[in-house]
């Protein structure tokens, strides 16, 4: 398209595969640079979720990214009282619009974040956010303002604004596809 090639003038593709297996949709994604040059670029869902009743919510990081006007500073905070959702936390009440960091993986090497409650049809139901850390170091938690009735776990390859912070010197984990090459990522939903 010609406007996102005005601002970001790399051509690229960018392939799905939805698979749903055992109460699990796996997510498997193929980024490929068409270009003749380097491609830097990072990559993110964006799943929104129902709040469920009763819910908690818990993603396993020790840090996060300060920010200024939902732009990171560059500095990186260990997890205070307000931010910790290391364990799983009430979604009730809970304002989050962060960028976590330094995730810390399940002992079968993928990170999972929780999100958990009671489902339309009064029954407990769980679903579990599952992704290498090495593929997304970053997770995007958003629980939109009232009336909106969602909550979003989003993983990610790096923060928002990396180039710059790149730029600025600061490890943002931008990635870089050389001309003719791929890179691959997995996310799975798993339900319970």
């Amino acid at each position: 398209q010609d406007e996102i090639l005005e601002q970001f003038p790399f051509a690229f593709s960018i392939e799905i595969l939805y698979r749903v297996l055992d109460r699990t949709l796996h997510l498997e994604f193929s980024v490929r640079s068409g270009g003749t040059k380097e491609m830097p670029f990072g990559f993110g869902i964006h799943p929104y979720f129902e709040r469920p009743g009763d819910g908690t919510v818990a993603v396993p990081a020790n840090r996060y990214w300060e920010l200024a006007e939902s732009i990171p500073t560059g500095d990186l905070l260990e997890v205070d009282e307000e931010h910790d959702i290391r364990q799983p936390r009430g979604i009730d009440g809970l304002e989050l619009d962060d960028i976590y960091t330094d995730l810390i993986p399940n002992e079968d090497g993928a990170v999972h974040c929780m999100l958990a409650g009671i489902g339309p049809n009064g029954n407990a139901r769980s679903l579990s956010i599952e992704f290498d850390a090495s593929s997304f170091p970053h997770v995007v938690v958003y629980t939109a303002p009232e009336p909106r009735t969602s909550i979003c776990i989003e993983p990610y390859t790096c923060p928002t604004d990396a180039f710059n912070l790149m730029n600025r010197g600061i490890p943002s984990h931008v990635l870089t596809l050389l001309p003719g090459e791929e890179m691959h990522f997995d996310v799975r939903f798993r339900v319970t």
